[in-house]
Parts: C-alpha cells; structure tokens; sequence
C-alpha cells in the first residue's frame, strides 16, 4: 500500500462513518448533497467517509496534477472531519486509475493507498475491493474474509450485487462467485446503481447496501431493471447518502436525502460472544 489508513474513532465504544458513492460530477447536486454530508457528520459523527466509486467522471484522471481532482472532489468535499477512503468504480478505470491512487500523497483528505486495500477501526473490519476485475477480486477476498475476526466485516466495492436500479443484479457468474466465497461478510456496500437500496436474502448473512446517490441520481423507476433475486427492505429513487454506527453489539444504518432528512433506519444487532 502506498500510505497505511489510520483511523481514531472520536468516541469510545463507537466506529461512525457515512458512505456514498458515484459522486464524480463535481455538479451542484453534487456540492448540496456534500453540504449535507458535512451537516449529518457534524451533527452525528463521521470518523471517516467511504466512497463507494466513480470518484471522477467521465473517465477518471489523466495524469496526477488532473484538475479535476479539485473540481469533482477537493473543492466538493473539503471541511469533512475524516478521512475518505475512496473504492475504484468503472468509471474511474477508463483511462489509468494509477492516478488516483497516487493522488493520496497529493491530497489532506483523500486515500486511495492500492488498487484494493485492508482497515480496521473499532470493533469491524474493512475490505475495499476492486470490482472491475472480479474472479481475481473475489477469489483474494474469500481467503481474506475466511480469517477469523470477533467484529464485524464490511466488504466496500462498486458494483452493486443485488439492486432494482438500472444494472439491475450483477451477472449469474458474479454473484455465484460470491455466494460461493462463503458467508463471512455482513455488510457489503456498493454504487454502480444510483439510488438508496437495503436489501437481503433470507438465510444468509450478509445485508446489501447500495449507496450509489451521491452525485447525480437517476430517481426514475421506470429505469429499473428490476425485481432484484434479493428481498427489498428500503429503496428511494433520489439523491442521499448511507451512515453507520458500529458498536461491538450492533450496527445502525441510516439513509439520508440530500436535505438531510432521514429516509430509512435499520438495527441489527448479535448476540454477545
């Protein structure tokens, strides 16, 4: 990794951070659901922000001093009290998404330190996941998530596995891969469809966040692709952003629009070990 993630959660017993994805526009949309960002995390928390890919559009950056990396992130983002710890989209690798990783020693606020990359903060685990090659992808994260860990594992990727959005599930072979990688994975949250989705297969264990709101949101259902092989337990066709709070015990996850009002709230907690 080109600079280690480091992350100090500002209040004791509790991992909180927000996630939002396909934000590359740099467009007004995009500057008000930031806004609103920075409203939620100074309000509720945020020791680090994660997003969730397509970072830079049209077709991410074209060499290292690329402008807009200050127009579609450092101008948008700036004042956010953490760290953000950036996924590669589609989008992001049209042209060489090298850039975008060396832009973390360019940057205060944003780390992308490998093409995929590894954290812990509190009580859960992270894996950042590049799902522009997935078979090589999935078959690194399935011995990686396989090692026993007490907390809780997030896998953040881009794609999407399951949604009604305008990708739709990704395909049979994708999914198939995962499943087959065995369930350690509780949350697994992702872009490419841009919208807010929960969504779950009953009997396993992995819930389904797609957060994909962040820039310019398509918010027209009869662009869906849809009905998902997943069940829906929350779904807005509209710009917002996801936010967590993780204890040893429970994970809180919330939806909020880009006006900072609050959409959606699901608690899953475990028993103690």
């Amino acid at each position: 990794d080109l600079a280690p993630v480091h992350i100090q959660p500002a209040l004791a017993g509790h991992l909180r951070f927000a996630a939002l994805g396909d934000t590359g526009t740099g467009t007004p949309a995009a500057r008000r659901i930031a806004q609103t960002l920075r409203t939620v995390c100074a309000r509720e928390g945020c020791d680090f922000v994660a997003f969730v890919g397509d970072n830079i559009y049209p077709d991410g950056a074209t060499r290292r001093d690329d402008p807009l990396f200050d127009s579609a992130f450092e101008s948008v983002y700036a004042g956010l009290p953490g760290p953000v710890l950036l996924t590669l989209g589609n989008h992001d690798a049209h042209k060489s998404a090298v850039y975008e990783v060396l832009h973390t020693l360019d940057s205060k606020l944003w780390r992308m330190p490998n093409f995929e990359y590894q954290y812990q903060a509190g009580p859960a685990r992270f894996f950042a996941i590049n799902t522009n090659c997935p078979p090589l992808t999935q078959w690194r994260l399935a011995r990686k998530v396989a090692t026993p860990f007490p907390g809780w594992t997030f896998v953040i990727g881009h794609m999407a596995l399951y949604s009604d959005g305008p990708h739709g599930d990704a395909d049979w072979s994708i999914r198939w891969r995962w499943h087959a990688s065995r369930d350690h994975v509780d949350f697994y949250v992702a872009g490419y469809n841009h919208l807010l989705e929960h969504l779950q297969i009953p009997g396993r264990r992995t819930d389904y966040v797609v957060t994909g709101a962040g820039g310019d949101a398509e918010g027209n259902p009869k662009d869906s692709k849809g009905p998902s092989a997943a069940e829906h337990r929350f779904k807005h066709w509209g710009p917002g952003f996801a936010w967590f709070d993780v204890t040893e015990r429970e994970v809180i996850l919330r939806f909020y629009d880009d006006a900072g009002a609050l959409l959606y709230e699901y608690h899953r907690t475990r028993a103690a070990s």
